[in-house]
């Protein structure tokens, strides 16, 4: 940056001076908004949004080279590891930001019943965003969502108990879905 300061004063031999001034603006920083994601209760086959906003809070451009997931970094094999959350609506990377303006993300999950460990229902990842901030140059949100699994329906016929019925004209079936199941013990 490139500016002159002018003193004037009532000295009748120096009635304006000319100061030059060069200075620089401090470095780039970033903060996510908000700074954790909660997606709550997401239902199997039931995707779910949340917006994310990257902020410029620094003093210069800010530069988002790459949005990844933690998970992604913890496969032995050199993989990606499967995630339940995923990024939309994201710019094209790397992308420039200038100071105080934002970009914003979308961030989605969804329920696959594989991931599902034991009765644990809790899904979470982190997703790290990597830029040139000084202070937080790989910025870190966290990002929760708890499953609820789909029942699992079955029918049997009422008297035979038998899944797999032939029938013909006129002929009563009874089907006894008392044998569904919701994978959380909840009631169906």
């Amino acid at each position: 940056h490139h500016a002159e300061l002018i003193v004037l004063s009532n000295d009748p031999d120096n009635t304006e001076v000319r100061v030059p001034l060069d200075g620089v603006g401090g470095p780039p920083e970033i903060v996510a908004e908000p700074a954790s994601i909660v997606f709550g209760v997401v239902n199997e086959g039931e995707a779910m949004g949340r917006q994310l906003d990257l902020v410029n809070v620094g003093l210069d451009v800010l530069h988002i080279e790459r949005l990844s997931w933690a998970s992604a970094a913890e496969t032995a094999d050199g993989g990606e590891a499967a995630t339940p959350f995923a990024i939309h609506d994201a710019p094209p990377l790397p992308v420039a930001v200038d100071v105080g303006n934002r970009i914003r993300i979308t961030l989605r999950a969804e329920v696959d019943p594989q991931r599902f460990v034991d009765d644990n229902r809790r899904l979470d990842d982190v997703l790290i965003v990597a830029s040139d901030a000084k202070t937080q140059p790989s910025l870190q949100v966290p990002v929760t969502a708890e499953g609820n699994l789909a029942p699992q329906a079955r029918a049997v016929e009422f008297y035979s108990r038998l899944q797999t019925v032939k029938v013909g004209l006129y002929r009563d079936v009874i089907v006894d879905g008392a044998d569904t199941t919701d994978p959380e013990g909840d009631e169906v």
